[in-house]
């Protein structure tokens, strides 16, 4: 398999657009001393609002990867919440993105974004473990997903990128705008 693969371009390519995720206030503000349960809470309350939007597209992809929902996580983590906090944690409504993944391609693009964000949530498991200790009990199952499935996914987009009539500009496009539209969210 040609090391040019396009996970590899993905890489490359997306850089500055995951940055920018990164900077949304609301992730930022995760590694903030001011960082409390409340937060916690509007942040997977984001989170949940932002899957159900995005994962019925996501659910679409064909082939040996199939794409793990997050969903449950979501709602069992701000079930156990909504018991330790008491009132639920009221968000402005969720104005959908203008966007959605259309294409097969553009699908691909955000499955890489959302495989690949299980990477950096190991990271995030841990300082909200420290952060919280025994308060996170029964709530970070978002963030505790496994990060496993990224190799075979790679391989599964280079593989499929090889295919005949892969348009490797419209995944990269895709995954640009499953980032934009974090980003939006997260703000």
């Amino acid at each position: 398999m040609a090391t040019s693969a396009l996970s590899l371009r993905l890489r490359s390519e997306t850089r500055a657009a995951h940055e920018r995720v990164e900077a949304a206030p609301l992730l930022k503000s995760l590694f903030a001393p001011e960082f409390g349960m409340d937060a916690y809470r509007l942040l997977l309350q984001r989170w949940l609002e932002f899957f159900t939007f995005i994962e019925p597209h996501l659910q679409a992809v064909s082939g040996r990867y199939r794409y793990q929902s997050r969903l449950p996580s979501l709602e069992i983590d701000l079930a156990a919440l909504q018991e330790r906090c008491g009132d639920p944690c009221h968000t402005p409504d969720f104005r959908c993105p203008d966007w959605f993944p259309q294409s097969a391609e553009e699908v691909l693009g955000s499955c890489y974004v959302i495989e690949g964000s299980c990477l950096g949530a190991r990271v995030i498991c841990r300082h909200l473990e420290e952060r919280f200790g025994d308060r996170l009990e029964g709530a970070c199952h978002f963030y505790s997903i496994e990060s496993s499935s990224w190799p075979n996914f790679r391989l599964y987009l280079d593989e499929v990128s090889e295919a005949a009539g892969m348009d490797g500009e419209k995944v990269i496009q895709g995954a640009k705008d499953c980032f934009k539209a974090i980003t939006i969210h997260m703000n």
